[in-house]
């Protein structure tokens, strides 16, 4: 509701005429919105050559100064909004409006509760929204430390071994950098085996259907006579595995392009 003194008219102007409405406004959230009851005092200006407008234009207009207001905030604060609607409209009175002057206005947000209630769900979301993305970036910054610091070189991982770092900057579980250091060098896209398995794949691609079967019956029968029959076994199902993710992918495309 505004406050303070009005701006008083002169003396000599027509008297004031008080058009009083109540309406909607938007909040920040376009479902959310407050209830608004306005009302305002007005008076023709003698002094304008204007054709005088209908009392709507002006109710238009304050209507507009209001919601410029409350479209910015939310509906948990209606009390402070009244409070930044009045510094508006102080601002701007006496408005004049196609042969009308606006000499006073005064506003009152109401919220229903059930809006309320939504507003604070909302509210509730988005905090815990802007929680998980928080503990996204403080995941990847331990991430990134852990990639690019830590583990720039095994006597990277063992010089910082020896320092006590916070929990919060990033090191390994348990603070096992040995075991770190293992696992990083074994995954590593240069390692021996990933190189070697890597090869492999693209030299199987490469080959034709039948051309594929025979080398993988090759390839199982020297790891069967090199090795164990476990081993032979998990090759072949790996292939296998391989083989029917290729077909899903392959009837997931068909279904796509017809």
């Amino acid at each position: 509701m505004t406050r303070g003194k009005p701006w008083r008219a002169r003396s000599s102007d027509p008297p004031t005429t008080v058009h009083a409405f109540c309406d909607r406004v938007d909040s920040k959230d376009e479902s959310l919105p407050f209830l608004a009851s306005i009302r305002i005092e007005w008076f023709r200006d003698r002094d304008s050559v204007e054709r005088v407008s209908s009392p709507r234009a002006a109710a238009h207009a304050i209507r507009g100064i209001i919601e410029g207001v409350t479209q910015k905030r939310s509906v948990l604060r209606a009390r402070a909004v009244e409070d930044e609607i009045f510094v508006d409209l102080s601002h701007r009175l006496p408005l004049r409006v196609g042969g009308l002057v606006v000499s006073n206005v005064v506003v009152a947000l109401t919220v229903d509760d059930e809006v309320i209630d939504a507003a604070q769900k909302a509210e509730h979301l988005r905090r815990e929204i802007e929680l998980d993305e928080l503990a996204r970036r403080q995941a990847r910054g331990r991430y990134d430390f852990l990639r690019d610091v830590i583990m720039a070189n095994p006597g990277t991982a063992w010089l910082y071994s020896s320092i006590d770092l916070p929990d919060r900057i990033g090191k390994p579980p348990g603070g096992d950098y040995s075991e770190l250091v293992r696992r990083v060098v074994e995954w590593h896209p240069k390692s021996r085996w990933v190189v070697v398995a890597q090869i492999l794949h693209e030299f199987l691609e490469n080959l034709s259907e039948s051309g594929r079967r025979d080398l993988i019956t090759v390839l199982r029968g020297a790891i069967e006579t090199l090795g164990t029959e476990a081993q032979a076994v998990r090759f072949e199902q790996a292939i296998a595995m391989r083989e029917t993710l290729d077909h899903m992918v392959d009837f997931d495309s068909s279904d796509v392009t017809s």
